[in-house]
């Protein structure tokens, strides 16, 4: 089903009644593949408002927690059973403490199959907040085994080089 846009003419209550159901409607549909690159911004940059929102809304918001962690919950709840979610997103999640409730969530809800975590390389340029990727499968985890790299340092053809493996399934836990 494609989206359409429309044109909106008539800026009346029941125009915008129709819209809030069209909105409605989407946040209710789940997918069979989540895939995004959420905004890094920690919870100290959000005003008020938004926080107690955010904190209220999301059992795995606690702390000092990064707006990041907020989409990587909200993908998840949008996957099918057994739909795949993949982001990339800092490392953090992984290694704070308040990453603890979305960890919980991840592991309880869905079955890690890879992550790679770039760490403090250079990967992408620019970009300062340790780039991580991470897929998974929503369904009960079986054993939560999973594939799994740490980047050390930055190399010629590291992305293609991370493909192969995958690919090849040359693989067990592994550092770069």
């Amino acid at each position: 089903e494609k989206p359409t846009q429309k044109q909106i003419l008539d800026w009346t209550y029941s125009v915008f009644l129709e819209e809030q159901e069209e909105i409605d409607g989407i946040k209710k549909k789940k997918f069979d593949f989540v895939v995004g690159n959420p905004p890094y911004v920690r919870v100290q940059m959000l005003n008020e408002r938004i926080r107690k929102y955010l904190t209220k809304s999301y059992k795995s918001a606690f702390s000092n927690f990064d707006l990041d962690f907020r989409f990587m919950a909200r993908g998840s709840d949008w996957l099918k059973q057994n739909g795949k979610f993949g982001f990339i997103t800092s490392n953090q999640f992984m290694i704070r403490g308040h990453g603890k409730k979305l960890r919980s969530y991840i592991l309880q809800n869905s079955e890690i199959m890879h992550i790679i975590d770039f760490v403090r390389t250079k990967i992408f340029q620019d970009v300062t907040n340790y780039p991580t990727i991470i897929i998974f499968k929503k369904s009960k985890p079986s054993s939560n085994n999973f594939k799994f790299i740490r980047v050390k340092k930055e190399k010629e053809n590291l992305i293609k080089n991370i493909f192969l493996k995958f690919r090849n399934k040359e693989f067990y836990s592994e550092y770069f």
